[in-house]
Order: C-alpha cells, then sequence, then structure tokens
C-alpha cells in the first residue's frame, strides 16, 4: 500500500485586519489620486498669486521679435519709397518727351536806328506727339538785347492737336522807356556794320496740359528760351531751335 503523505496539522493563519501605518499609507495614497487640481486664478488682483514662468515669453526671444519686425517695416517703406521715385521720374520723363517743339520763323525790326522801333516776331510751336493733345495757358512773350528787356506781350491760350503745327504772330512797339539808349546806339552802329548785327533772346513762359482722349492728365509751366537770334539767320531759313524745359520760370 502506498504510504500515505502525512497532512498538516497547521492550520492556515487568518488574515489579520491591517495595521494602523497600512491604513494611513492606503488613505494617502487615495487622496492624492483624488486631489483637485490647483485653482486657476483669473486675474484677482492679489499680489501674492505666483503665475507660471510657462506663459511668459523670454525677454531676449520679445527683443528679437521686435527688431524683426522693425526691421520688415523700414525695408517695406523703403521699398514703397524707391518704387514711388521710379513711378515719378518715369512719368517726369514722359511729360518731357511730350513737350512742343519751338522755332522762330521770323525776326524783324523795323526803324531800329531809332528810339521807337517795331518788331515782328513768329514763333512755329509744333505738338509730335501721336497721342497726346497739348493745351496752352496764357503765354508770355518777351524780347531781350544785350540783356536789356525790349518789350513783353502776351497770347491768349489755345490747344493743338497731335502733330500739328501752330504759328504764333507778335508784333511789339519799343518805346523809349523800354529801350536803354546806349543799347539803342549800339543798334544804329552795328546797322551802319554790314559785318555786325543785332543779337536777340526770345523767351515763351506759360502752362501746357496734357490729355489723352478726354482724360486730362496734368498741367505743368514750362519756359521755352531761344539765345542769340540773328534776323539774318531767320532770313535764310536757320530757324534757331529753342530750348524747352518744364517747371521752369522767368
Amino acid at each position: 500500500m502506498a504510504a500515505e503523505l502525512p497532512r498538516s496539522t497547521n492550520k492556515p493563519a487568518l488574515a489579520g485586519k491591517p495595521s494602523a501605518a497600512t491604513k494611513s499609507h492606503s488613505h494617502s495614497s487615495f487622496e492624492m489620486l483624488i486631489q483637485p487640481p490647483p485653482p486657476q486664478f483669473r486675474g484677482s488682483g492679489s499680489s501674492n498669486v505666483v503665475y507660471s514662468d510657462f506663459y511668459r515669453v523670454p525677454r531676449g526671444r520679445y527683443r528679437s521679435c521686435c527688431s524683426s519686425i522693425c526691421a520688415c517695416a523700414c525695408i517695406g517703406i523703403f521699398s514703397l519709397t524707391i518704387i514711388l521715385l521710379l513711378v515719378i521720374i518715369s512719368y517726369l520723363v514722359f511729360l518731357r518727351s511730350g513737350l512742343p517743339d519751338v522755332n522762330i520763323t521770323k525776326l524783324e525790326v523795323y526803324n531800329s536806328q531809332k528810339m521807337e522801333s517795331i518788331l515782328e516776331l513768329e514763333l512755329k510751336v509744333s505738338n509730335q506727339n501721336q497721342k497726346l493733345e497739348l493745351v496752352y495757358g496764357p503765354l508770355a512773350i518777351d524780347v531781350t538785347n544785350d540783356d536789356v528787356k525790349l518789350r513783353k506781350t502776351g497770347i491768349t491760350g489755345f490747344r493743338q492737336n497731335p502733330q500739328n503745327d501752330t504759328s504764333l504772330d507778335v508784333q511789339m512797339k519799343v518805346y523809349n522807356a523800354g529801350v536803354n539808349p546806349n543799347a539803342a546806339r549800339n543798334n544804329q552802329s552795328e546797322s551802319n556794320n554790314s559785318h555786325e548785327e543785332a543779337v536777340f533772346d526770345v523767351y515763351m513762359s506759360g502752362t501746357v496740359g496734357f490729355e489723352v482722349g478726354t482724360v486730362h492728365m496734368i498741367t505743368v509751366p514750362f519756359l521755352s528760351a531761344c539765345y542769340e537770334v540773328k534776323s539774318t539767320d531767320v532770313r535764310l531759313g536757320r530757324r534757331p531751335q529753342c530750348h524747352v524745359r518744364m517747371f521752369a520760370f522767368r
């Protein structure tokens, strides 16, 4: 017969009640698990509230951001200024090319040996533009001889179509008050000398406007200056070229 295993006579130990230390540890762990999150303060105004540094931007990073924004703004303003200047310069160059051409086709002086003389002048104004129509305001024409202003007269404004020429006839009476006696004597002596002749400077000033169709673009002041003009050259058909400038006055 098989031998029987010995049976243990020891009774299993009954689970004893947990000790006080065990209860305290379990209670503390449970309280840590169910502990509510700390309250969030929403600007109560108390000076004792300490906010987390997690939401703060470092001062160095803040300064670098401001510097980047300022640099971008300066670059943008500089670029816009350059573009605006280029547009203005291009526009002025376009207007400069649209200015009229002025030539002198007639210059005659009658009774030049006297203190009172008559000066007949004819100016040819040409609009060389293909599409621009020129609108002239009142024009002022004055003639000088040896830096002495002889006479000044005015012409009413007019319009000029593209690819069109306009002749302006001017007759001036030069009186004693407008002539320097020394200049008159010089003119008289020059008339007696076949090799010399009086030289005149002719100026025309006013405003000119540019139009394309029914659109008026701009009106600018201009000055046409013809230097050292001789009646003999004009009679021979040389037609001295005048210099036309914008934003010029006399």
